[in-house]
């Protein structure tokens, strides 16, 4: 998928499979749709030209490395429902600016946010979550 610029996951999908679109090295947009419920391991790991991302409400879940090392990746909003973010899912994202975590996220492991060298805000409500070691890490 070394090529592929733009991903539009059709209405019907619940769940963003493991390495589903891991390395797609060049993509810059995603579009995923209400009903999606998970984002597997590793789902977009490595896509360095992704800017931006919406993930929908219904999501509740967010995996290992799910975005990992997505180095143009510049703010994120976890819509609220999520209520676990895996480890290192956004470890790497050196160019993340601004991070908004919900009330119903009940746990973010280890490492979570490693690594993002850019990060200036995180807005999180009540301090009722469990955190893992490392999770805002700066190398």
């Amino acid at each position: 998928c070394s090529s592929l610029q733009s991903i539009t996951i059709p209405d019907g999908v619940t769940s963003i499979g493991d390495y589903a679109f891991s390395d797609c090295s060049s993509l810059q947009s995603i579009t995923i749709p209400d009903g999606v419920t998970s984002i597997g391991d590793s789902a977009f790991s490595g896509c360095s030209s992704l800017q931006s991302i919406t993930i929908p409400d219904g999501v509740t879940s967010i995996g290992d490395y799910a975005f990992s090392d997505c180095s143009s990746l510049q703010s994120i909003t976890i819509p609220d429902g999520v209520t676990s973010i895996g480890d290192s899912a956004f470890s790497g994202c050196s160019s993340l600016q601004s991070i908004t975590i919900p009330d119903s996220v009940t746990s973010i492991d280890n490492s979570a946010f490693s690594d993002c060298k850019s990060l200036q805000s995180v807005t999180k409500n009540e301090i009722k979550k469990r955190f893992g070691d490392h999770v805002f890490l700066l190398w």
